[in-house]
């Protein structure tokens, strides 16, 4: 049986919240801001994500092939300034989508709103991200 060993340092952009662990698509546990974790895994070919919900951030998925008794470290990190970025982008794309209903531009409130749309979902999948090291 292998341990990995989850460790998700101070982030100011998500302080308050949870990350969930994902192993094998299953969520297993969740740890806070600068919180560890150890978590006993069986041999074999697994996956690992983590995140908050996949509207709002989830990490990159790792696979790994466990053959042994190996110990493993995992990181989450936060882009902040990509997320400060986005943010700003999605509050200024807001500004101009109500702008826009107002004067009734509707294709212009279309590509609006699915610019929106993209950023919201670049900035989900892209904010966090997880390494692996073998100990």
């Amino acid at each position: 049986m292998a341990r990995i060993n989850v460790r998700r340092p101070h982030s100011y952009f998500a302080v308050a919240r949870k990350a969930k662990i994902i192993l094998d698509g299953k969520e297993i546990a969740t740890v806070r801001d600068t919180e560890e974790m150890n978590i006993d895994v069986i041999r074999g070919k697994h996956t690992l994500q983590i995140g908050y919900r996949k509207t709002s951030g989830m990490s990159n998925i790792l696979e790994f092939d466990i053959r042994g008794h190996e110990k493993y470290n995992v990181t989450l990190e936060t882009n902040q300034r990509l997320y400060l970025i986005l943010t700003f982008v999605k509050i200024i794309l807001f500004i101009i989508l109500l702008n826009m209903t107002v004067f009734r531009n509707i294709i212009m409130t279309a590509i609006t709103g699915l610019i929106l749309i993209f950023v919201q979902y670049y900035q989900s999948r892209s904010v966090l991200t997880i390494s692996l090291d073998e100990e």
